[in-house]
């Protein structure tokens, strides 16, 4: 990594140098005069297939732009976006290289794939392999007016991702420079070896056992130093095998000009991101998590001839990534679920430390296993042609698009396994002999290689004219794309293609109206239920033109919105793990099976084979449908304040969902079909405000919004609800609702839980087990009990609040993003215990005993497997809301009588930090918005940017 780092500095100076030789050449030749900057109501904005005035646009979008974008040193694309898009839930997944956030817009409208459609300067593309440096906006698309053109893709909504391109003028030069620290941003609090000797033995005597730990000659001496670090270990395994900081550097270089020929723009970008693993540089060889990522585009726009336009963009991704030969999850998870006390990680003879129950050595795991690295290359090729007929037929203009998009993801793994030894006289360290556990290996090389290619054809023509007061704006659009799996065990197609049209009236640029549709099919289905048609309206009324609100001094701006559509949702409905057999639903396909056995005796036939039906076909599967509604309004007042908000209203209906109605007995066992029919409603709001001025050389702009939507199961094809019966339906609650046993406290003698009048039926309980509400009151605690219990995983509420201030030259920023209503049920790592693994304190010092009978929040103690204890219930489910301080900054810029000296047009110098700090009511032991093994991370950087 430190020669790629040298050679990229290197290749900063000398594009500095050769831009500044550009640009001193190009000091007297004559500029274009700039523009002023477009008023709100006048400016271009991204939409489905091109371009449209803000005030004319009738559907729910927002965008966030490239100045926003880089003020962050994030690793990918998608972390960039916390908080900043109203009606967007961004999720971090963890600090482990590679991991993206999760995106969804406007909540769970499906119990299916709830990933929205991302598209990349007019194509399909996935915008986490983009440097951040290369992008000017990105739009987040959310009603069926904005979306319907993109057809059974549309109904989880759309990201727009547009890059830069090059303007008429002398060559500029932009550079970006980041470097930061990264640190985890909470880690665990787990026993040390004398907290875990002494609870293990509270629990044992809860079990009605015998200690474990003596309390004379074993637990006074752990952590002791000296021979006790062989005999009665103490290991801080997280201190000794995460180190407290790692690098993180991102770069970007941009290249633009031209002339009234053609406009270029060059982009490279770069990224350096390093893991926290100690103890990875013990061999020849590498077991850090290190990832080098290089960017390079060429947008090309080229006047061809009189009314012919060409666009040509090229993008290189190249990603080399190193792991260790262990799963990065594995480590972290013996790091946090291995005893300290289990082994010393290293014998007297200088062996890897284990033992016949604990035989993952944090040391064998990190540098005693190999490595693997993960290289990916992606080219991306786009090319569009344009005709626009002028004079001719003035207005119209039509055009062809083609892009090839061509990735290879290759997986070299070199591993090998080690062995770890137990010592087997403690008392004589000296003379005493080891016992081994597992063998070591040599390295052991294999690969694995996927290709994947999409390729997408596109024709339309537009007419764009304005009468007096009447403006028509009119699209009619072909689209077609086939995406190739190529691998050999599992090689796929995936064709998508559709019409679409849209129709957009305004009149005296006050009255706008717009109606649009696509009739759009999808290969996975068969062909009677292939195609399905999308229609929409909108309408927008900017009232503030109207004179009886025009006189209205406080009112500078307002406009309202509404639109009802259809969309589909075909391709969230592919579930994870299906193959080039499962994919085609309405196909039947059968299974192989092992050898065939015949005869009384039941003997084997060699070389037979048999098959079983696979999962039923069913060949009625179609498309769910998006019913999406919106109204909103847009506000400027008192030249102070901008002001949006708006209200949707989404019921999904015809879901594809596995059908569970089919009894046994008709011979289908577990491989039933998937149906269509199941619902799900999806409502709520975005609220954004912006306050914002300038009083001298002071400025600022504070922004505070909040978004809220909350689903409901309408229905579902697999169920029956059943009173009385079982309360799982989910009919009527929200997607991802938990359900679970009412904990209504512990019992608090052995006697009270022989004795209690309602029977739960888990097994034997005693003091200190959880206590359930009996909902039915038929005297037995069982499934029919269960009730919803708190939210779903995914908040129900969003919020942020930004700031940003200048004076003079100094500049500050804020940005704060948190989650309301959301619920986290705890898995089985909160037990403590459980599987004889370490345990967190906060499970342990807050678990019943007798001592600790009245403030209790857990149960008590166990080393045996308590079935009641372990039940889903409002014992381990906690508050999953947060907030957390995204993004810090305060910086300089470079005055411009410095500038003008050396030719430089801006230069800023910048401090920030990244998710600095995280406040949570329940959940501190981990990220509360992450839950990952990894840590999540937050950062401090140092950044310079200027512009020549």
């Amino acid at each position: 990594m430190k020669k790629q780092k040298i050679r990229f500095f290197i290749s900063i100076i000398a594009l500095y140098l050769f831009g500044l030789a550009a640009a001193l050449q190009a000091q007297e030749m004559p500029t274009q005069p700039t523009s002023t900057i477009d008023s709100t109501q006048t400016k271009k904005v991204d939409i489905a297939f091109g371009q449209q005035s803000y005030n004319s646009v009738t559907s729910a979008m927002s965008s966030v732009y490239s100045s926003t974008l880089t003020n962050q040193i994030v690793p990918t694309v998608s972390d960039a976006l916390a908080g900043r898009l109203p009606g967007l839930i961004v999720r971090k997944t963890g600090g482990n290289l590679g991991n993206f956030a999760n995106i969804i817009i406007r909540g769970q409208g499906t119990f299916n794939g709830t990933q929205p459609l991302i598209i990349v300067d007019g194509f399909r593309a996935d915008y986490n392999q983009l440097s951040i440096y290369e992008i000017e906006s990105i739009s987040v698309l959310k009603d069926a007016a904005a979306t319907v053109l993109y057809g059974m893709d549309a109904a989880n909504g759309v990201l727009l991702v547009t890059t830069k391109r090059g303007n008429v003028g002398k060559l500029k030069v932009d550079i970006n420079y980041n470097y930061g620290i990264q640190q985890p941003n909470q880690l665990p609090e787990l026993l040390n070896a004398t907290q875990y000797a002494t609870y293990y033995n509270q629990a044992r005597v809860n079990d009605g056992l015998p200690v474990k730990y003596d309390v004379t000659n074993d637990i006074p001496f752990y952590g002791q130093g000296g021979n006790y670090q062989y005999t009665h270990p103490d290991n801080n395994y997280i201190n000794d095998y995460l180190k407290s900081s790692a690098p993180i550097m991102t770069g970007g270089i941009n290249l633009s000009g031209g002339n009234d020929k053609s406009k270029y723009m060059v982009a490279i970008g770069y990224l350096a991101n390093e893991g926290l693993l100690k103890f990875s540089d013990l061999n020849k060889f590498s077991t850090q998590m290190e990832m080098d990522k290089i960017n390079i585009r060429t947008n090309l726009d080229v006047n061809v001839m009189k009314g012919l336009t060409a666009a040509i963009d090229v993008a290189l991704a190249f990603d080399n990534r190193n792991y260790p030969g262990n799963s990065v999850d594995g480590i972290m998870g013996t790091l946090m679920q291995l005893p300290s006390q289990a082994f010393p990680i290293k014998n007297p003879n200088g062996t890897l430390g284990g033992s016949s129950t604990y035989k993952t050595n944090p040391l064998g795991m990190i540098s005693q296993s190999g490595y693997q690295t993960y290289l990916q290359r992606k080219l991306d090729v786009n090319l569009r042609l344009d005709y626009n007929f002028e004079k001719s037929l003035k207005g119209l203009k039509v055009g062809i698009a083609g892009s090839s998009s061509t990735w290879m993801v290759l997986w070299d793994n070199k591993t090998r396994n080690y062995a770890t030894y137990s010592i087997d006289n403690p008392a004589d360290l000296a003379t005493t002999t080891y016992t081994q556990h597992g063998d070591s290996t040599n390295l052991v090389w294999s690969t694995d290689v996927i290709a994947y290619k999409r390729m997408t054809f596109e024709a339309n023509a537009t007419y764009n004219r304005t009468f007096g007061n009447h403006s028509i704006n009119a699209l009619v659009m072909y689209h077609a794309d086939r995406f190739v799996q190529q691998i050999t065990s599992n090689p796929y197609n995936y064709d998508n293609a559709g019409l679409g049209f849209r129709m957009a009236y305004g009149y005296s640029d006050k009255y706008f109206a717009e109606i649009a549709a696509s009739y759009y099919g999808q290969e996975q289905y068969k062909a009677s239920n292939r195609y399905k048609f999308f229609p929409t309206a909108s309408a927008a009324w900017v009232a503030s033109k109207e004179d009886f609100i025009n006189d209205i001094p406080q009112i500078d701006y307002l406009k309202f919105r509404a639109s009802y559509g259809i969309v589909g949702g075909g391709s969230g409905q592919l579930f994870p793990g299906y193959d080039v057999k499962t994919r085609l639903m309405y196909s039947q396909f059968y299974q192989k099976l092992g050898g065939v056995s015949f005869g009384e005796t039941n003997s084997f036939a060699p070389g037979s084979a048999s098959y079983q039906l696979g999962n039923l076909a069913n060949p009625n599967i179609s498309s769910d449908l998006s019913h999406k509604l919106n109204v909103g309004f847009e506000a400027t007042l008192l030249n102070h304040f901008n002001i949006k908000f708006d209200y949707f209203n989404d019921t999904r209906t015809n879901i594809l969902a596995y059908n569970n109605l089919m009894p046994a007995t008709m011979g289908f066992g577990g491989r039933l079909s998937y149906a269509n029919g199941g619902e799900v409603n999806n409502q709520g709001y975005e609220l954004s405000i912006d306050y914002f001025g300038q009083k001298d050389d002071f400025s600022y702009l504070v922004n505070g919004g909040i978004w809220y939507n909350k689903s409901k199961i309408v229905k579902k094809p697999d169920v029956i609800p059943l009173p009385g019966v079982d309360n799982r339906s989910g009919i009527g609650m929200p997607v991802g609702q938990y359900f679970g046993y009412e904990a209504i406290g512990f019992y608090a003698t052995d006697d009270d839980a022989k004795n209690a009048t309602v029977k739960q039926t888990f097994g034997n309980t005693q003091a200190g087990d959880v206590i359930y509400k009996d909902n039915t009151g038929d005297g037995k605690i069982d499934i029919s009990d269960m009730v919803p219990l708190g939210y779903s995983f995914i908040p129900q509420y969003t919020y942020t609040f930004s700031f940003e201030l200048k004076y003079k030259n100094v500049f500050l920023s804020a940005m704060g993003q948190g989650t309301m209503n959301s619920s986290i049920m705890l898995g089985g790592y909160a037990v403590p215990f459980s599987t004889q693994g370490n345990a967190y304190s906060t499970f342990v010092e807050n678990s019943w005993s007798p001592a600790n009978s009245t403030n209790a929040k857990y149960p008590r103690l166990s080393t045996t497997s308590n079935s009641n204890n372990i039940q889903s219930s409002s014992i381990w489910l906690l508050s999953g809301d947060y907030f957390k301080i995204r993004n810090l900054q305060i910086g300089y810029e470079i005055p411009q009588t410095i500038l003008k000296s050396i030719n430089f047009n801006t230069a800023r110098i910048f401090v920030s930090g990244i998710d600095l700090f995280t406040f949570s009511k329940d959940i501190k032991h981990i990220d509360p918005e992450t839950l990952s093994m990894y840590p999540a991370l937050k950062s401090y950087n140092l950044g310079v940017s200027f512009t020549f």
